[in-house]
């Protein structure tokens, strides 16, 4: 895999531990700034498809604190998430 499908699944990793599972597609792809496609295939490929939510439930915790980092910017991914 390349290194742009590298940072988004270790993004989607990071926030589906961080959310304990309480994100869906739309949240994955908000986060990583990827397309929702894009987040669900990384999820299966690597067998997370139980780590985020089929469903949006109203209410519900939103990681809206959380923005994406700008990957220009990143020299690799222990600066990215330190």
């Amino acid at each position: 895999m390349n290194v742009r499908i590298e940072r988004i699944a270790y993004q989607i990793w990071w926030l589906t531990c961080e959310a304990g599972g309480d994100c869906t597609l739309a949240d994955l792809a908000a986060f990583t700034g990827a397309s929702a496609e894009t987040c669900r295939n990384i999820c299966m490929h690597r067998g997370w498809g139980h780590r985020y939510r089929r469903r949006a439930v109203a209410g519900r915790w939103r990681p809206a604190e959380m923005r994406p980092y700008q990957s220009g910017r990143a020299q690799d991914l222990t600066e990215v998430f330190a």
